[in-house]
């Protein structure tokens, strides 16, 4: 894996979690991190490999790993990469979240605000799960649909989503009709979509022919909007990106909600069989 020239974008940084315990399918884990899974279909490549080098091959430069449950695993993977490319030492940068990963992954997240060099004014930051597979040009229509949104996020953070139909995510999960789906709902003002709430379902709960508008588990926030949620974070007790983002809706804070019309899909993993059988597209 090597990374490709070029042009960086300015004042973002990725920030991969990677901290969770993967409790789920913990058994099958065998004392690694859930993100360094290998996955037969990505070339017995691990899911974090595959994150990394699609973004460096879109053009990113900065990349943050929250490491915690097994950060050492994390560490030495990371090593690896960068003795194997030095360039990587300028783009990869760990933040060890320590126990703060058991709280929850919005504390993972927010480990970056300890470090100087990491948590910047002015920036922006995608926060992206590091469980989660997500198809190369998925991925790209993300961060072109950020940069195409970048006044917006400096401001009011939004959720992008993809309209779905039921029958084709219970393909996609192969009917396990207990699996939960998360979904916003949205409010139209003009031309401008935002978000009034985001909610899980399970399958069961959607009808065969109903579409659904299904979250893209990314969020894009500004240093402005993070310094919103620490405040927050401290007076509530809340554990995910999703129900801080929630809390702050319901205090009155616009949210947009973009829709993604790229066909191109993301996995999460977590079961057993979701490691299986994956039809995952490649660069």
């Amino acid at each position: 894996m090597s990374p490709r020239k070029s042009k960086p974008i300015d004042n973002l940084s990725i920030v991969i979690l990677c901290a969770g315990e993967g409790t789920r399918i913990k058994e099958y884990l065998r004392d690694i991190p859930k993100p360094l899974l290998k996955i037969k279909t990505l070339n017995d490549n691990t899911i974090l490999e595959y994150t990394i080098s699609n973004l460096i091959s879109i053009g990113i430069n900065r990349i943050v790993v929250v490491k915690g449950h097994l950060g050492h695993k994390i560490d030495e993977f990371i090593n690896s990469l960068i003795n194997n490319n030095s360039d990587f030492k300028n783009i990869i940068k760990i933040v060890d979240s320590g126990t703060r990963y058991k709280l929850g992954p919005l504390y993972s997240f927010l480990s970056i605000t300890k470090n100087e060099h990491i948590y910047k004014k002015n920036h922006i930051y995608l926060v992206i799960p590091g469980d989660t597979i997500f198809e190369f040009n998925l991925l790209k229509c993300i961060l072109s649909t950020i940069i195409e949104n970048v006044r917006i996020i400096k401001d009011n953070p939004f959720v992008l989503y993809k309209k779905v139909n039921t029958s084709s995510l219970k393909a996609k999960f192969k009917d396990k009709i207990s699996r939960q789906i998360s979904i916003v709902e949205i409010e139209k003002k003009g031309e401008n979509h935002f978000l009034k709430s985001i909610a899980q379902k399970t399958l069961q709960e959607l009808s065969e022919s109903e579409y659904v508008d299904n979250v893209i588990p990314v969020f894009a926030l500004s240093s402005t909007f993070i310094n919103e949620i620490i405040e927050l974070e401290e007076k509530m007790s809340v554990k995910t990106i999703k129900d801080v983002i929630n809390l702050m809706i319901w205090s009155g804070k616009k949210i947009y909600a973009i829709k993604v019309t790229n066909e191109h899909e993301f996995y999460d993993i977590d079961e057993k069989l979701d490691i299986l059988g994956l039809n995952i597209e490649k660069k």
